[in-house]
């Protein structure tokens, strides 16, 4: 087990006691149990399970949030357990050590740029330890300058902590041509590298733009498919969801294949759903189970599962606050490939709060 003290494996039993097997099996579960253990409490407070809609084994992945704040816990965890394995032994898991310093100790555009990271948890199976996949939130001003500044320090400073110093020309063509033609004053982007694959791609993903804008910056990007079908098919899921935003995969080159993430609550969530149902994206008992999912459960409704670290806590603070957590659905991601959507994703997040009576909710500090 690679961490040390309480960690987050009980709040994932007390959690996924509502995820309803429509979205995922025992078998999965239990698997995701060892990951959950791994985490420990001072590292995060936001967690996520992948769902694979539409498919009858039903695997979930997992992941975890790190904000700046916490990015102290994390390199102190990371460096007890990496003090005794090299680059060479643990290459992936020193590259997020190398990240995880550079953000803490680096100067104002490490502050400014970099907002949070997710650690995305792959399992390699035959027992072997899983092995970090990263996502970055980025903010990215607007302006000439700042917008130079952005592009210089991502492709000299960050990528290269990542093992991803000789990027191909085209690739990081590509990247600042993404940058280039990001919509907006201000954009919140996130980027994907997918450490533990072997291709050398990023996803970006600009969660700022207007449904008119989509189609426009996949083109600007040298995106090749063939623009009248995909807005015909796209505008289905615009009208479900609350926002819908592209997520680009950028290598040598531009592919074809893109996804969508599509953001949705309440009302708009069922639509989504239907709308995802009706294209065979997604089952009955799938989307009910999303349905279900979201809620909330505290520590006096689950309190053999709750660490003691917190339950002490509660304890102290007396009945004013819970310490909750809290279930619901980040976004769906859905796929398109040869012209259509073929597949979709659900995120489902859980996250570790302190609620007042007054219904305020605030993270915990560990």
């Amino acid at each position: 087990m690679l961490g040390v003290g309480p960690t987050l494996h009980g709040f994932f039993w007390a959690a996924t006691r509502w995820i309803p097997p429509g979205l995922a099996q025992p078998p999965f579960l239990a698997s995701l149990a060892e990951q959950f253990s791994i985490v420990p409490l001072s590292v995060s407070h936001t967690f996520g399970l992948e769902c694979l809609l539409g498919n009858s084994t039903k695997p979930v992945e997992f992941s975890f949030q790190v904000l700046r704040s916490e990015s102290a816990e994390l390199e102190a965890w990371l460096s007890e357990w990496l003090k005794n394995s090299t680059p060479q032994t643990e290459p992936l898991w020193h590259k997020l050590l190398g990240l995880v310093t550079a953000w803490r100790r680096g100067g104002e555009l490490w502050k400014n740029n970099l907002r949070s990271v997710w650690v995305e948890l792959d399992l390699p199976g035959n027992g072997q330890r899983p092995q970090p996949s990263i996502f970055l939130q980025l903010h990215c001003e607007k302006t000439h300058r700042s917008r130079q500044d952005f592009s210089d320090w991502l492709t000299g400073a960050l990528l290269p902590l990542l093992g991803l110093p000789d990027l191909p020309l085209n690739t990081r063509t590509n990247l600042s041509r993404c940058l280039e033609f990001l919509p907006g004053d201000t954009v919140p982007l996130y980027l994907g590298c997918m450490l533990s694959r072997r291709a050398q791609s990023l996803r970006t993903v600009p969660r700022q733009m207007k449904p008119s804008e989509i189609i426009p910056f996949l083109l600007c990007n040298g995106w090749p498919g063939t623009p009248l079908i995909l807005e015909t098919e796209l505008a289905g899921l615009i009208a479900a969801a609350d926002f819908v935003y592209p997520a680009l995969e950028i290598s040598e080159t531009v592919s074809e294949n893109v996804a969508f993430e599509c953001f949705a609550a309440g009302d708009k969530l069922d639509a989504l759903l239907d709308e995802l149902t009706s294209r065979s994206l997604c089952t009955e008992a799938e989307a009910e189970g999303l349905r279900q999912f979201p809620g909330e459960i505290d520590h006096t409704e689950e309190s053999s599962l709750w660490p003691n670290q917190i339950l002490n806590a509660a304890s102290f603070l007396g009945p004013a606050y819970r310490s909750v957590v809290r279930r619901s659905i980040s976004h769906i991601k859905v796929n398109w490939a040869d012209g259509k959507f073929t597949s979709s994703k659900a995120y489902l997040q859980l996250q570790h709060l302190w609620r007042s009576k007054k219904g305020y909710a605030v993270p915990v500090e560990h």
